[in-house]
Formats: structure tokens, C-alpha cells, sequence
């Protein structure tokens, strides 16, 4: 913890990426294992095209497949493949 201020009912806690990285992937294997969750890349891209729509609208064509980014790169790839 690096600072808490109990009166404005505040706290800040500073953590390493490998510490958030680990807190992310016990909540997963929490989630799949009481709720036998298993995501599959298809539902997922279809949650973030629903959900974040006009975030992402430039990132997608209309048929699905990924538009090249506005500075002639293609887009990260987040699903690593």
C-alpha cells in the first residue's frame, strides 16, 4: 500500500505487472472452474465489437476482418496469435 487516508476513505496501492497479470488469471481459472466458463476467441471478439462498439468501429470492417490502422499498420493483435 502507498498511501491510505481513512478519514476520505481513500487508499492507493502500487503493484508490479506480473502481480496484475497473476490476480487476472486466478480470477479467470476461478470463473472457469465454478462457473465452467471457457472462452473462446469468437464469443469474446463479439462481446468487445458489442460493448465497445464505437471504440473499435474504425478497427473492423462491415464483413468482420481486421481494417489496417489509421497510420498504415495493421492493428494489435490482442488475442497474441
Amino acid at each position: 500500500m502507498l498511501y491510505q487516508d481513512d478519514e476520505q476513505n481513500i487508499t492507493i496501492w502500487v503493484k508490479s505487472w506480473s502481480q496484475v497479470i497473476d490476480a487476472c488469471k486466478r480470477r479467470l481459472q476461478f470463473f472457469q472452474d465454478k462457473l465452467n466458463y471457457q472462452p473462446d476467441r469468437d464469443s469474446s471478439l463479439a462481446h468487445l465489437r458489442k460493448t465497445y462498439a464505437k471504440y473499435l468501429a474504425e478497427l473492423f470492417t462491415s464483413d468482420g476482418d481486421k481494417a489496417e490502422g489509421g497510420d498504415g499498420r495493421p492493428p494489435i493483435d490482442c488475442a497474441g496469435e
